[in-house]
């Protein structure tokens, strides 16, 4: 992870994420998350810890006179810094989403960019794995297309909650979600192209285009609305769909892998006998909700309030999801806070 050089008078160690503007010693990442969650890993920005140690010479004599001395200057680290195309804008976190480097950066401000907006962000760690603005960020040009990598945690037919998501029906909205630490990101499939399943790992070109034009969702598979706490629909999901939010567009798509695991974000929406109902992407654009989620042992749904920004853990397995943590990303202050975390994400 890093390179050093020593000599009896500097001591200097340079870790670098070989960012393009980085000194390319060496490469690092941070996993995008912890416990039972897998996904992407997140590069690492770039740091460099620099220490001098200095010889004096000194007086001799006696009476416990003096001798070398040696005196080291505190290590200073740089801010962190991340560079990407902003493909997320989540007001329910709080956070935004950059593509940097080729993983999802997902960071915390008090006032977010827009998406297509090339930035420059200062950050600083938070505890469940995201960052928060530290700093002044700035904003470098706009863009409509960027590049990603991310795990699939859904893949729907909008038009036929039934269908297998393939792009077999022409005419019909394909969807799918691209998740990594603090993200979900939704991504349409134009025409008959290739739609990756889900626990798929890939890496996917986009078209930032105009607005995502919603569609009404069918009656929802499961029956146990009426028992759930709070009671509701599918339809009365939170947040309610807009129509103010850029569609990405797959223009290209490579799969590398089948996943076992992944973090992904998500919105609580209810619990129910059947489980826990959590958004099928991070703002619930796509106005669908991921199929009960089965609650282990571990983990008090009580906890969680509907409308709540979530970082979920989960085991992936022919296409299904199931559940092993979750932790809080309701802004800087509840993605920071080690206590809100559940199941393999305890301490997250």
């Amino acid at each position: 992870m890093s390179q050093g050089f020593t000599s009896p008078l500097t001591r200097i160690c340079v870790v670098s994420d070989g960012e393009p503007g980085g000194n390319g010693l060496s490469g690092g990442s941070r996993p995008a998350g912890g416990g039972g969650g897998g996904g992407s890993s997140a590069p690492a920005a770039s740091a460099v810890l620099v220490s001098t140690a200095a010889s004096t010479g000194g007086g001799g004599g006696g009476g416990g006179g003096g001798g070398a001395k040696n005196k080291e200057k505190k290590q200073k680290q740089q801010p962190l810094s991340f560079s990407g195309t902003v493909v997320r804008v989540n007001p329910v976190a709080q956070s935004y989403t950059i593509a940097s480097n080729g993983g999802l950066i997902s960071i915390h401000a008090a006032s977010l960019p827009n998406v297509g907006d090339q930035v420059q962000s200062p950050v600083r760690s938070l505890n469940n794995g995201t960052y928060a603005e530290q700093g002044t960020r700035k904003a470098t040009g706009t863009t409509d297309n960027a590049s990603f990598q991310g795990t699939v945690t859904y893949c729907a037919d909008l038009e036929d909650r039934g269908a297998a998501c393939d792009a077999a029906t022409s005419g019909h909205h394909y969807v799918y979600s691209v998740s990594s630490s603090g993200a979900s990101v939704l991504v349409s499939t134009p025409g008959s192209q290739a739609t990756p399943k889900v626990g798929a790992q890939i890496q996917v070109g986009v078209h930032i285009g105009t607005a995502f034009q919603p569609v009404d969702p069918a009656p929802p598979v499961w029956a146990d609305y009426s028992a759930c706490n709070p009671s509701g629909t599918e339809q009365s999901g939170v947040p309610a769909q807009t129509n103010t939010v850029p569609e990405l567009t797959q223009t290209s798509v490579s799969v590398s892998g089948q996943g076992t695991n992944a973090l992904f974000e998500a919105v609580m929406q209810t619990d129910c006998p059947a489980g826990l109902v959590l958004s099928a992407d991070d703002i619930r654009e796509a106005g669908r909700d991921l199929a009960p989620l089965s609650i282990p042992a571990g983990i008090d749904p009580n906890r969680v309030s509907r409308g709540q920004a979530v970082q979920v853990a989960a085991d992936v397995s022919g296409g299904t999801l199931t559940l092993k943590g979750i932790t809080s990303d309701q802004g800087a202050a509840g993605a920071d806070d080690s206590s809100q975390g559940q199941g393999t994400l305890t301490g997250s």
